[in-house]
């Protein structure tokens, strides 16, 4: 039986403990519910993807974080527990972003759990975006629903709505198959998003 390190497992509880802080509602709050219900539950396989940081991450991942450290109270906790796990991270660019572009040199994404986590499992993905400032990452969907906790500053749109800021610690809950796209501002954006896939875990 697998067993989840203890560092990992810290920084699931932080998160889970400022979800619920959030007092999310609807289809927000199931989410969490179905993803850290599915987390406790069994850990998945232990991650054989080796470590990696890429170029942007190196320049970027370290203002950022410094920035959500001086952000409210409850990320502080978060912000070190990523530390302690982030060594172990194998960061890369979304699929098919093309290399040479604004885009693909701008971004980075990694995931803590899923298929491509330190974890790996199906049914819950949690990952995380890092981006440097003034960046639009790309308009993209899913069939996953997905919610993101929002770290640093930066803005949001779903389908062809206005961009709007849910601000430091805010939450955005994207229902499966909506458009939706995000962007930096003066400074980089750095971002959790949990996908529940629904998919029983095939560890």
């Amino acid at each position: 039986m697998s067993v989840r390190p203890a560092k990992l497992n810290e920084l699931l509880h932080h998160l889970h403990a400022i979800f619920n802080e959030e007092e999310l509602a609807g289809d927000a709050r199931e989410l969490v519910q179905k993803a850290f219900q599915a987390l406790d539950s069994m850990p998945g396989a232990a991650s054989e993807e080796a470590p990696r940081r890429l170029p942007l991450v190196e320049e970027w991942l370290e203002p950022a974080l410094q920035l959500a450290g001086d952000g409210p109270a409850p990320l502080h906790p978060l912000v070190e527990a990523f530390r302690a796990v982030e060594p172990q991270l194998h960061w890369h660019h979304r699929a098919g972003s093309k290399p040479g572009t604004a885009f693909h040199e701008g971004h980075a994404n990694a995931m803590l759990i899923g298929p491509r986590g330190l974890e790996v499992r199906n049914d819950v993905w949690l990952g995380l975006t890092l981006m440097r400032p003034e960046l639009d990452y790309v308009r993209h969907q899913h069939p996953p629903e997905e919610l993101y906790l929002v770290m640093t500053p930066g803005e949001w749109q779903q389908d062809d709505g206005p961009w709007f800021d849910p601000g430091v610690i805010g939450t955005v809950y994207n229902r499966p198959m909506i458009h939706h796209a995000m962007r930096s501002a003066e400074t980089p954006l750095f971002t959790f998003w949990l996908l529940w896939n629904g998919v029983k875990d095939s560890s």
